[in-house]
C-alpha cells in the first residue's frame, strides 16, 4: 500500500510532535526509521538531568535592557559544552582540541519572559534525539530565583569527518548519552 505524503500533529500536555510520512514508507515503518521530528522542547524539568548556571553580562543586553535574543545562541552553546564535559564526551579528536567534530544544522529559540543584566539563569540541557549522524539538544533557561521560564530552544548537530561529510555517531558517544538520558531519549 502506498501512502501520499502527509503530516500529523500529536499533542500531549508537555510536548508536541510533528510526524511526517513519506509516500514510500508506511506508518509503522515511518516510526521505526525515524521520521519523527521534535518541534517543541519538552518543558518538564524532570526530563533534564543536567543543568548549568549563566550570569547575564551587560554586553548581552540590548537597548531596552533585556537579554538580546542572539545571546541565547551563546547560552545554548555554553550549555552544550558543559553538558558534554559533564558526560566526559570531549576527547573525540576534532580540529579543535576537545571539541566534537561537527556542525550546527538547526538552532531554534522561543522566548517566554525577559532576563536582565546580572540575572542568574539556570540552563537545563538534555540530548533529546540521537540519529545516525546527528543529535538534537533541548534547552530550558529559567530564572534561578523565581524559576520562571525565560527561553526554550533546540540545537541539532551533525557529526562530520575531516572532509566535512556526515559520519555515524561513535558508539562510545551514543552509549554515554543513552546511559545518562535513559527513557527520555528518542532514537
Amino acid at each position: 500500500m502506498e501512502l501520499t505524503p502527509f503530516t500529523m500533529l500529536v499533542v500531549s500536555p508537555t510536548t508536541m510532535w510533528r510526524i511526517s510520512f513519506s509516500k514510500h514508507v508506511g506508518f509503522e515503518q515511518s516510526l521505526k526509521v525515524g521520521y519523527i521530528i521534535m518541534d517543541t522542547v519538552l518543558h518538564d524539568l524532570n526530563a533534564y538531568g543536567f543543568q548549568t548556571e549563566i550570569r547575564v553580562r551587560l554586553s548581552e543586553t540590548d537597548a531596552v535592557g533585556i537579554v538580546f535574543f542572539g545571546s541565547f545562541a551563546v547560552y545554548f552553546d555554553v550549555g552544550r559544552m558543559d553538558y558534554l564535559a559533564h558526560l566526559g564526551l570531549q576527547g573525540f579528536g576534532g580540529a579543535v582540541r576537545d571539541l566534537i567534530p561537527g556542525a550546527v544544522v538547526r538552532q531554534e529559540a522561543q522566548f517566554h519572559s525577559p532576563a536582565r543584566y546580572n540575572d542568574i539563569l539556570v540552563l537545563r540541557v538534555r540530548i533529546a534525539e540521537l540519529g545516525r549522524s546527528s543529535y538534537t539538544l533541548h534547552f530550558l533557561a529559567t530564572h534561578k530565583r523565581s524559576r520562571l521560564l525565560v527561553a526554550s530552544g533546540l540545537l541539532t548537530m551533525v557529526w562530520l569527518d575531516d572532509n566535512f561529510e556526515p559520519v555515524e555517531i561513535p558508539t562510545e558517544f551514543r552509549d554515554a548519552v543513552r546511559a545518562f538520558e535513559g527513557v527520555h531519549l528518542c532514537e
